[in-house]
């Protein structure tokens, strides 16, 4: 089944660009209300959302996008956000974003490297 959605949202362009920005639209709003301090309960479902919908379709075909741009909406809403406890919300998001972006730029390139490795062996 994940097979045949995957296939359906490809072979409509516009429908997986609507996706894609739709799944980095939620994962920034889920940074976004960590970052201002609302509860789990509103960005975790947020963020999960659009991290489903990015595996589920299979847009992005990288995964490096959604935790850059959870980044940079933490880093943006950091800006405008007042209190106390601000410093340790935008830490948490950036150490997540960090790890998460490194995670995804493994998950991108250890393939291509396997890949030219076998290559080159031949």
């Amino acid at each position: 089944m994940l097979r045949r959605v995957r296939a359906a949202v490809r072979r409509v362009p516009a429908v997986a660009r609507l996706l894609t920005l739709a799944a980095l639209l939620l994962v920034a709003a889920g940074a976004h209300m960590l970052v201002r301090g609302d509860g789990p309960a509103t960005w975790v479902p947020l963020t999960v959302a659009g991290i489903a919908i990015a595996l589920l379709t299979g847009c992005p075909t990288r995964t490096w996008p959604l935790p850059a741009i959870w980044l940079v909406a933490a880093l943006l809403a950091s800006a405008s956000a007042t209190g106390d406890a601000v410093a340790a919300r935008v830490a948490a998001a950036a150490v997540a974003g960090g790890v998460g972006l490194v995670a995804a730029v493994l998950l991108d390139v250890v393939p291509v490297l396997r890949a030219r490795g076998r290559g080159s062996a031949t």
